[in-house]
């Protein structure tokens, strides 16, 4: 039968009368071969019986249902074609071996040396014991650290301008409690599964975790530990212990928990844009004066005793009280003295009663004013953006709002919902509107645009290989790229075949629900196609076309495919000559 020798295998067809008599020659690779191992549209396609085996490779000759015609208009896909399969691969980019018997119905396929089948999320993380981000415990932990981390903001430039030389037991002992908090925080840390920020897909590897963190954050995080204001207070006044000192600024980056949960709150459309953004601003403003005011103290500080009356404090004198021994003031009212003093220079006010003495204390008065004059125009920016609302946040909250009235009027399934909020969001984080930008500009510079991002990519495809520069350019200005998360459905199984799709980034698998288990057939990656069978043959979607990573595709109809071939002929008959090799 063809070029099948002994060992090939004879396909018996359930009905005859479908098909024709003419034995063919099949080549197909990845996507022939999962019609022999599964059920076509959930009805037996067709059934084998294997007399003989080679693991290496093997080759079978069968029958194709002379039914089933091309689904590109004027060309037919009656020709004559073999398939060889096995470890190496071949056709459509090589496939698994099949293994098996008879198949009645369903198809007997054991695994091969690169077969496998995806586990589900949960099970992944349990295995690699690892914590979901979204974990309830951990969130309520983050709330947790997220208070401590404001704390430790707040009180480290204190304890470094006021409390340097002594610090209450109670003080010290909190720190300490915070400090180890923080340290089986950094602990967990190295567990925590994280969402990579190209793909979209959570991260579960031990060696990626930890690369990440070590990377970033973690150095600073484990200076943040340590009782720097105790280790000072033990080496005395030196050079070496000033070191000591500054490095308790390291506990100020634990600021970045708060940062990020405003992240997260201008995000909730359940909470007021204004308000959150507001609240930011001022908390901001309000944390700069509180360090500038203590490191303007901590400058007085730094004086030799016996000049202290040549700074801005040992000079001051407010009515008839003089703070010209100033260490000896309560420590309430040497706060609010420098506080004070902050705020009129930031507001700009200047009223002259509080003001610098020493070379030192100028300069830091005029890096100070010039970080206010800065400060000023980021307040006065973003209170401009929020009143015209002009900003993508606010877009992406009006454009959430409005997809969450869609759904509750139309009572939209919670799974459906999920999918459509992650849609939305992917427009957000990724810019699509910017895709928009070209529809300003002339047909011409659209198309060469398209040409110069897609040609390459396109050219690259299997079933476009050998068509002429002209049908390439052609079929570059038709396609609409787009975007998907993980887990996405792109295409279901016995949907219409009315587009194909070619991988720029990420991955995506083929799946089978014919089977009852959803297994795993292929996984596709940057260059490769899905789709096109179904589109060139004009049969249903056999398969379940899923993401595994962050995916961009760029999309191709089916009826600019058509119009394309009827315009190019000769290209036509390349594509169906390139899906059969």
């Amino acid at each position: 039968m063809g070029r099948g020798s002994d060992r090939d295998a004879d396909y018996r067809l359930p009905d005859s009368s479908r098909f024709d008599e003419e034995t063919v020659e099949l080549s197909v690779g990845k996507q022939i071969k999962r019609f022999v191992t599964e059920t076509f549209l959930g009805q037996p396609f067709w059934r084998f019986n294997r007399r003989g085996r080679d693991d290496s490779a093997s080759t079978f000759a069968g029958r194709w249902p002379s039914g089933v015609s091309s689904g590109v208009s004027g060309v037919t896909t009656d020709a004559s074609y073999s398939y060889r399969f096995g470890r190496n691969g071949g056709g459509f980019k090589g496939g698994d071996s099949v293994r098996g018997g008879s198949v009645r119905g369903e198809a007997m396929l054991q695994r091969s040396s690169t077969f496998a089948i995806c586990m589900p999320r949960n099970m992944e993380l349990a295995s690699l014991r690892v914590v979901d981000p979204e974990d309830a415990y951990l969130l309520l932990w983050e709330q947790v650290t997220l208070a401590l981390g404001f704390y430790s903001a707040l009180i480290t430039p204190f304890e470094f301008a006021f409390l340097a030389d002594s610090m209450p037991a109670w003080l010290t002992w909190l720190d300490v409690a915070v400090n180890f908090c923080f340290l089986a925080d950094l602990l967990l840390t190295f567990f925590v599964a994280f969402k990579d920020g190209h793909t979209y897909t959570l991260v579960t590897s031990h060696w990626k975790i930890a690369e990440r963190y070590l990377l970033s954050y973690f150095l600073m995080d484990l200076l943040a530990l340590f009782p720097w204001n105790t280790f000072y207070q033990l080496a005395g006044a030196s050079g070496a212990a000033n070191l000591l000192q500054w490095l308790l600024w390291t506990r100020v980056l634990r600021m970045r928990h708060l940062f990020r949960y405003f992240h997260r709150l201008q995000r909730d459309i359940r909470l007021s844009y204004f308000a959150v953004r507001f609240l930011k601003l001022i908390i901001v403003e309000m944390y700069i004066t509180h360090v500038a005011g203590c490191f303007f103290y901590y400058l007085a500080t730094t004086m030799p005793p016996e000049d202290e009356g040549y700074t801005w404090i040992g000079s001051l004198t407010l009515g008839n009280f003089s703070y010209e021994s100033f260490r000896d003031v309560d420590l309430f009212t040497r706060y609010i003295t420098a506080l004070y003093w902050s705020v009129v220079t930031m507001a700009t006010i200047g009223y002259g009663d509080i003001h610098p003495v020493n070379p030192r204390e100028m300069i830091f008065a005029m890096f100070y004013i010039t970080v206010d004059l800065i400060l000023s125009a980021y307040l006065i920016g973003n209170i401009t953006a929020l009143v015209v609302k002009g900003s993508n946040t606010t877009k992406y909250r009006e454009r959430m709002a409005q997809v969450i009235k869609y759904m509750n009027r139309n009572r939209i399934p919670r799974v459906l919902r999920h999918q459509m909020r992650q849609h939305v969001r992917l427009q957000f984080e990724t810019d699509q509107v910017e895709d928009n930008i070209l529809n300003d500009f002339p047909v011409s510079i659209r198309h060469k645009v398209a040409r110069a991002l897609y040609r390459r990519l396109v050219e690259q495809s299997y079933i476009f290989q050998g068509c002429s520069p002209e049908f390439i350019n052609q079929i570059v200005t038709k396609v609409t790229p787009e975007h998907y998360f993980p887990s996405e459905v792109v295409l279901q199984h016995r949907d219409s075949p009315e587009r194909l799709y070619i991988i720029c980034e990420g991955s995506v698998e083929e799946t089978s629900p014919s089977t009852g288990d959803g297994r795993h057939f292929s996984e596709l990656g940057p260059g490769a196609m899905f789709g096109e069978v179904a589109v060139l043959c004009n049969i249903p979607q056999p398969f379940d076309v899923s993401v595994i990573e962050f995916c961009q595709v760029l999309r191709l109809e089916r009826n600019d495919l058509n119009t394309a071939i009827n315009m190019f002929m000769v290209d036509g008959r390349r594509i169906v000559d390139n899906l059969l090799e």
